[in-house]
């Protein structure tokens, strides 16, 4: 599969977590640079796998969100995860506590967890963090698995 034609990326500015910055969307100075195909990015903020890691080593463990359908994370995991795919993010966003850590993961790529990330800064969220890589990061750590 080709990838994405330049300035098409679709990718998201990364902002890891123990960096702790906010950095404000890049807006385009003219309407010229918009013709261009320059795009407007929100900030995606993310942790690495031993960065987590360290996290469940505390007293206030953070929430793992998994993204990925329901059958994906019956066969396995991060610990202490919530299952809540994706296509039910909307409907059951109740579901996800605004205080402690929340960190959402999927199958791999950060940029495809941007959706949810978004939706839920967009609702008051400012605890979430998306795990770098996914769960396949995570795996390819070695770090133990829930099933």
């Amino acid at each position: 599969m080709a990838g994405p034609a330049a300035g098409e990326s679709g990718l998201v500015p990364v902002v890891h977590a123990s960096d702790l910055v906010r950095r404000l969307r890049p807006r385009p100075a003219t309407s010229a640079a918009a013709e261009a195909g320059h795009r407007w990015y929100a900030t995606l903020l993310t942790i690495d796998p031993e960065s987590l890691r360290k996290q469940f080593e505390k007293a206030e463990r953070p929430l793992p969100i998994d993204l990925r359908p329901a059958e994906a994370f019956r066969r396995g995991r991060l610990p202490g995860a919530r299952s809540l795919p994706h296509a039910e993010l909307r409907e059951r966003v109740d579901e996800i506590p605004r205080q402690g850590l929340i960190v959402l993961y999927g199958a791999g790529r950060t940029q495809d967890v941007n959706g949810a990330y978004q939706f839920l800064r967009g609702r008051g969220y400012a605890n979430v963090f998306v795990l770098e890589d996914g769960i396949a990061g995570w795996q390819a750590r070695g770090y133990p698995l829930e099933r």
